[in-house]
C-alpha cells in the first residue's frame, strides 16, 4: 500500500486542475462508466441486490472510475492519481478484523463472511445535533444498550450559551464533546466503551487537538475522516490521517453518494460510492462505513457484495462487509494478537450502498495497547 506521505506529495505535485474541469470530467466518467458497465437499477420495490454479476460490474466500475480520474485535492487543485494496482493492494491489505475499547468493554470487531449469518456489530444514534443540556444524558442513555460496541459523537452549534465561531471556539467545542462523550459511557458503567469523534469542522486544529488519552479520544477510539463528495479531499484530513495514523486510534469513513448531482442517477452513484470506499483505505480512513445510497424517493437498505473479475467467488469481504462482534475475554484477547492481514488480492469485495448503523467495516490501530 502507498503511503500517506507519497500521496501528501502527490496532492503537491499531481496535474493541476481547476475544480469546474473536474466537475465535468467526474460526470462524464461515471455516465460513460454506467453505460458501459451496463448497471441498472431495477426500481420498484426491490430494495436488496441478489444479481451477483450486477455487484462485480459495479465493482469493476468503481475501481476504473478511481483509477481513470484518482482524487481532487482542494486546497491545492491538483489531481492525486492512484495506479489500478495501488487500488486493488489497499482492497487487498486491508485486515478482518481489529480490536477496539478498553478492559470489559473491549470488543474484537470482524468482517461478516458473504452469506454469513453471524451477528452484526451495534453503533447506535448519534449524527444529531444536542443542545448541551441533554448531551450527556443521551450519551450515556445509549451506552446503556448491552450490544453497543462503540459510540460516534454528535453535532451541536453553541456551546457554553455561546455561538461556535472560528477556530478557537471549534477547539474548544471539540474538546467540551469528547469531555461528554468520555462523561456519558462512564455514567454508563462502561468507561472502557470505545467513542468515535465527529468533527464539529474538518480544519486540522479540530481533528487534531481531541487526542488526550486522559480526557479525550484514546488509541483505541476512533475518528471520523470522510472523502468529500465527488472523489475530493482536503489536506487539512490528510494531514490528520498522518497524525492518527502514528497515534493509533482507528479512522472510520462516513463518506456516501448521492443520487443527483455530478453523480447522475442512482446507477452513478453507485459507482461513486465503491470508489469512495478504495480511495478512503488510500487514505487510512481505515473504517469504512457503508456508503449510503440516497436517492429522492427510497434508500437503499442493502446491496450485494463486490469482487473483481476473475476472482474466486465469495471469501471474507475487505471493505465494507457487515461485522460480527465477538465479546472480549481475558482468553480471546491474549490469544488474538495483531490482526491477520490479507494474504491473497482475492478479498477485494466492497458494499454497494448501505444505510444503516450495524454493519462498518473497519481496520486495525497500529499502535493501539493490547497486542496492536
Amino acid at each position: 500500500m502507498i503511503t500517506l506521505l507519497e500521496i501528501a506529495e502527490r496532492t503537491q505535485t499531481g496535474e493541476k486542475v481547476e475544480e469546474k474541469q473536474w466537475d465535468m470530467t467526474f460526470y462524464r466518467t461515471i455516465a460513460d462508466l454506467v453505460k458501459k458497465y451496463e448497471i441498472k437499477f431495477p426500481g420498484g420495490d426491490r430494495f436488496i441486490n441478489m444479481d451477483d454479476d450486477l455487484a462485480r460490474r459495479a465493482f469493476e466500475a468503481g475501481v476504473e472510475l478511481l483509477e481513470k480520474i484518482g482524487i481532487y485535492c482542494i486546497t491545492t487543485r491538483r489531481r492525486v492519481a492512484l495506479s489500478r494496482d495501488e487500488i486493488l493492494m489497499a482492497i487487498a491489505e486491508a485486515p478482518s478484523e481489529i480490536l477496539m475499547g478498553e478492559g470489559r468493554d473491549r470488543r474484537v470487531w470482524k468482517q461478516r463472511k458473504v452469506e454469513g449469518n453471524e451477528k452484526l456489530n451495534v453503533c447506535p444514534g448519534h449524527h444529531t445535533p444536542y443542545t448541551e443540556d441533554l448531551a450527556g444524558l443521551v450519551v450515556s442513555n445509549f451506552a446503556q444498550i448491552p450490544r453497543t460496541d462503540f459510540l460516534e459523537g454528535f453535532n451541536f452549534s453553541r456551546v457554553d450559551g455561546r455561538e461556535i465561531m472560528g477556530a478557537p471556539m471549534e477547539v474548544y467545542a471539540s474538546r467540551r464533546q469528547m469531555g461528554w462523550m468520555r462523561e456519558g459511557v462512564r455514567k454508563a458503567g462502561r468507561p472502557g466503551l470505545a467513542i468515535v469523534y465527529y468533527p464539529i469542522n474538518t480544519r486540522a486544529e479540530d481533528l487534531i487537538c481531541v487526542m488526550d488519552p486522559e480526557h479525550g479520544l484514546r488509541r483505541t477510539d476512533g475518528i471520523l475522516l470522510s472523502l468529500l463528495p465527488d472523489l475530493k479531499m482536503e489536506q487539512d484530513m490528510l494531514s490528520a490521517a498522518i497524525v492518527y495514523d502514528e497515534y493509533g486510534s482507528f479512522k472510520l469513513s462516513g463518506s456516501f453518494a448521492i443520487a443527483g448531482g455530478f453523480c447522475g442517477g442512482i446507477e452513478g452513484a453507485v459507482g461513486r460510492a465503491t470508489a469512495a470506499e478504495a480511495s478512503a483505505l488510500e487514505l487510512r480512513s481505515q473504517v469504512a462505513m457503508l456508503q449510503k445510497l440516497l436517492s429522492a424517493a427510497t434508500p437503499v437498505r442493502r446491496a450485494g457484495m463486490l469482487r473483481p473479475a476473475g476472482a474466486p467467488a465469495p471469501v471474507a469481504a475487505a471493505t465494507a462487509a457487515p461485522l460480527t462482534t465477538v465479546e472480549a475475554t481475558p482468553t480471546n484477547l491474549a490469544e488474538a494478537g495483531p490482526p491477520p492481514v490479507s494474504e491473497s488480492p482475492n478479498r477485494l469485495h466492497a458494499a454497494i450502498a448501505v444505510h444503516t448503523f450495524a454493519g462498518d467495516s473497519e481496520q486495525p490501530p497500529r499502535n493501539a495497547p493490547g497486542g496492536q
